[in-house]
């Protein structure tokens, strides 16, 4: 019997995938929530010297003039509350107008708000505000000022900034890339247990990024946000494994990392999860499973390769199986799919 054989879709490096910035709707965490970890030979240490610019504190940061977001008239008790002077509850003010709790939403207020408390030095609204400008998220972009905030924000020692400013210095699209600014801001962040810094540390390793390729290094730290339940560091490694790139090539612990990265709801590692089982690799060759996953993809209609792999996969089974590999489709479909469609084989 001729076998069809399917290449495993290997994980694309780019930063149109994996490092595209998204819009940061949740409200930064405060401070005392974010678990600190020791300096050590795990994390490398961000560069001290001249080779990258240091933020200094204050005078650095230009502040955004005050009532740029032309705030309205108090309209309800909230904003009869003693806010003036009080960063804290200038806060969650502002959060009351960004979430829409207990008052309309409304951004330019939240903006107002979070604006007050940042000058009034708390560094969670420093980062709210600036996450905002850059984004554009309900207010008019300005990513110049936007920066600047997020970098006292930084400075002040939030993680998400540090890592909001590390993506956007890695990626370049909203400011100019500089990997120096990316390596030294992703490792503070790093160094604050920021899972998604972790990640993209990884990241640069792997391509060299701001550092020379070292696949053990990024497997590293790949490692250390897969056991966090980053999804694509799982996946990552499972490629790490099949390739055998800073890790010995050992496809059965391929396919534990892209079995958890399957059912974990990622598409790729269903595809790849998919392959394994119609080929054999690092698994007994299973064709009901292989059918099973390339049909949680195949379910949307629009996905040309899950479509002949699960095809491909049918042809293989008996009418038993076949109606067995349906089932099993179906319950991994409800379990595991990340679109919520009407199921259809």
């Amino acid at each position: 019997m001729n076998k069809l054989i399917f290449s495993i879709l290997t994980i694309s490096i780019s930063l149109s995938s994996h490092v595209a910035l998204a819009m940061y709707r949740p409200l930064a965490p405060n401070n005392n929530s974010v678990a600190q970890v020791p300096r050590n030979n795990y994390v490398p240490q961000a560069p001290s010297n001249n080779a990258i610019a240091q933020i200094p504190n204050n005078n650095y940061v230009v502040q955004a003039p005050n009532n740029i977001y032309a705030p309205q008239a108090p309209s309800n008790n909230y904003e009869q509350l003693p806010v003036a002077n009080n960063p804290r509850a200038q806060f969650d003010l502002a959060s009351r107008y960004y979430l829409g709790n207990g008052v309309s939403k409304n951004y330019a207020q939240a903006a107002f708000w979070f604006e007050k408390s940042a000058q009034n030095g708390l560094v969670d609204a420093q980062f709210q505000l600036g996450n905002m400008l850059v984004l554009g998220f309900g207010i008019p972009r300005n990513i110049s000022i936007g920066t600047k905030w997020l970098e006292r924000a930084a400075t002040n020692g939030s993680a998400e900034a540090q890592f909001l400013l590390g993506r956007m210095y890695l990626e370049g699209k909203l400011v100019k890339a500089n990997y120096r600014q990316a390596v030294h801001f992703l490792e503070n962040a790093a160094l604050q247990g920021h899972t998604s810094a972790y990640f993209h540390l990884g990241f640069m390793h792997h391509v060299g990024f701001g550092y020379p390729i070292d696949y053990q290094k990024a497997v590293v730290f790949y490692e250390y946000a897969a056991n966090k339940g980053y999804t694509d560091a799982i996946i990552t490694l499972g490629e790490m494994y099949l390739k055998g790139q800073g890790v010995p090539q050992n496809y059965g612990k391929a396919v534990e990392w892209i079995a958890k990265a399957a059912k974990l709801g990622n598409p790729l590692a269903q595809y790849n999860l998919s392959t394994l089982h119609f080929n054999g690799y690092g698994v007994p060759q299973d064709f009901i499973k292989a059918y099973a996953w390339a049909a949680v993809l195949a379910i949307s209609g629009n996905d040309k390769e899950s479509r002949l792999l699960r095809d491909a996969s049918a042809k293989q089974l008996s009418p038993e199986q076949l109606e067995n590999a349906q089932q099993l489709a179906e319950q991994y479909y409800k379990r595991y799919a990340t679109h919520n469609v009407n199921y259809a084989y």
